[in-house]
């Protein structure tokens, strides 16, 4: 029976809390749902079901704290929905569903409709990173469904593998309401009547685009956007577009004495307290960490310069045809590099493990990421070897996001099979990494800069980087290493194989 674990982020991670369930014994969980939020040192990871079925079992209450690789619960793909499960969170589970033969779903509906209390979808610019997981994201995609129009039922919001379903189902359905055109008067806002009186009734939820934040003042104060001009992304409604009745609302601690609206910024946004991590408890980890591969690994150390002007080149001519949003910066061009070389060169590429070299099948690049309050964290983007270079800026661009606001997924925490490090944006010329074990190799990259060289003969000035390897000497030889190098080069000068 599949049984969900304990995650492991990197090799000086040896145990972790488990902070909150999502799901309950006896709910249907589907491929991509974030089932269960932990907490390690560094960070909290959010665990995703990896196969579809009737969670049976939670091993692991919240709370408690386990090993790694300890299971946490067990999913049984051919058991049945127990009807008697109460609905997770508290949502009240629809009436279309509780019939004579229905199966049991985790609550939720197709669009938020009038009278829904499922939390309204964000529309602040951080669906991609909070309301919805890649895997997700990609069902949605192919249904031909804007996630963005989902209201998810899932923790904060997240859009969950059963709201995709009944948004297929109900394509019928009519759509949410849309805020009026820029080109008609706003009709003035909609104050509600908390007097009591008979007849009064709630807003109702609104589920255009608006921030977090304007939400809950719009809320507080009984006021409803859905007439309100937003000046945010899209025409997002932001909390200085609500008339000043929805700040005086505000209880006392919750504004400044000023009076002025707050800044809407990512920790505004958070839907609940998390521990606090302790950064002398992540950096002994990561000394631990770093003694026990210098004690035990012999490393050997290699090092070249790449000419990297036809790499910045194709950079330059990508960005010029693409929108500000899609555009790419060199690292997306070194990670590739790598990811393909370590395919080619797969003597570098996988573990030491019981005093032999276990080569991986796949390339999953582990990328040194470093926090604002001090520390690294490596999570890894899997298969790197199969994304193109826009492809990996988009997954960097969210795994480093994720990694500094502490929100990390279970697919973040794969097993890396070759890690990068790199310093360049920095300024540091190179960086010699230490192998994170049981990982057999560590690539370095130092800042892309223009620098005096022979061309043709001719002495001129082009960009250029330093790249570096670390590799253990058990595993492989400096000739191993010196052709990783020539191939990464390889790729690098020729950008249109990346």
């Amino acid at each position: 029976m599949p049984e969900f674990r304990m995650p492991s982020l990197g090799a000086d991670m040896v145990e972790g809390t488990v902070l909150h369930w999502f799901v309950r014994p006896g709910q249907r969980v589907h491929t991509g749902d974030i089932v269960a939020e932990i907490d390690t040192t560094k960070a909290a990871i959010e665990v995703e079901s990896f196969d579809d079925g009737i969670l049976t079992e939670i091993l692991v209450p919240e709370g408690a704290t386990v090993a790694v690789g300890t299971p946490l619960a067990t999913i049984d793909p051919t058991a049945e929905p127990t009807p008697a499960t109460a609905p997770a969170r508290g949502d009240a589970e629809p009436a279309s569903d509780t019939g004579p033969g229905a199966p049991r779903r985790l609550p939720s509906t197709a669009y938020a409709s009038p009278g829904h209390s499922a939390t309204p979808p964000r529309s602040d610019g951080a669906e991609h990173d909070h309301r919805a997981t890649p895997l997700i994201r990609k069902f949605a995609a192919e249904a031909g469904i804007d996630i963005a129009a989902v209201a998810g039922t899932g923790p904060g919001g997240r859009v969950m593998r059963a709201d995709i379903d009944r948004v297929k189902a109900a394509a019928t359905a009519p759509p949410p309401p849309s805020r009026p055109p820029a080109d008609h008067p706003a009709p003035p806002a909609r104050v509600a009547d908390h007097s009591g009186a008979a007849g009064a009734t709630a807003p109702k939820p609104y589920t255009g685009p608006a921030s977090g934040y304007a939400r809950r003042l719009a809320h507080t104060a009984g006021i409803e956007p859905a007439g309100l001009t937003g000046t945010g992304p899209d025409g997002a409604v932001r909390a200085r577009d609500l008339p000043p009745l929805a700040h005086a609302a505000l209880d006392p601690g919750d504004s400044p004495a000023s009076q002025t609206i707050p800044v809407e910024t990512e920790e505004t946004e958070k839907t609940g307290e998390r521990p606090p991590h302790d950064p002398a408890a992540a950096r002994q980890l990561i000394a631990a960490a770093m003694t026990r591969s210098k004690r035990t690994v012999p490393h050997y150390y290699l090092s070249s310069t790449v000419d990297m002007e036809k790499a910045t080149r194709a950079l330059h001519a990508i960005n010029e045809q693409a929108p500000v949003p899609d555009r790419i910066v060199v690292s997306a061009f070194l990670l590739c590099a790598v990811a393909r070389a370590a395919r080619a060169v797969p003597e570098l590429n996988g573990f030491w493990i019981d005093e032999q070299f276990q080569t991986a099948s796949d390339v999953h690049l582990g990328t040194v990421v470093s926090l604002r309050e001090g520390g690294i964290l490596v999570p890894t983007i899997p298969d790197a070897d199969r994304l193109s270079p826009a492809q990996m800026m988009h997954a960097m661009r969210e795994v480093v996001g994720r990694t500094r606001t502490g929100r990390l997924r279970s697919h973040d925490t794969t097993q890396a099979t070759i890690t990068v490090t790199n310093l360049g944006d920095l300024g540091a010329d190179a960086v010699f990494g230490v192998i994170p074990v049981p990982q057999v190799a560590i690539v370095g990259f130092g800042a892309v800069t223009e620098r005096p060289c022979a061309v043709a003969g001719l002495v001129g000035v082009r960009p250029q980087v330093t790249v570096t390897v670390s590799a253990d000497h058990r595993a492989s030889d400096g000739a191993v290493g010196a052709r990783f190098l020539h191939r990464l080069t390889d790729y690098l000068q020729h950008p249109e194989e990346l």
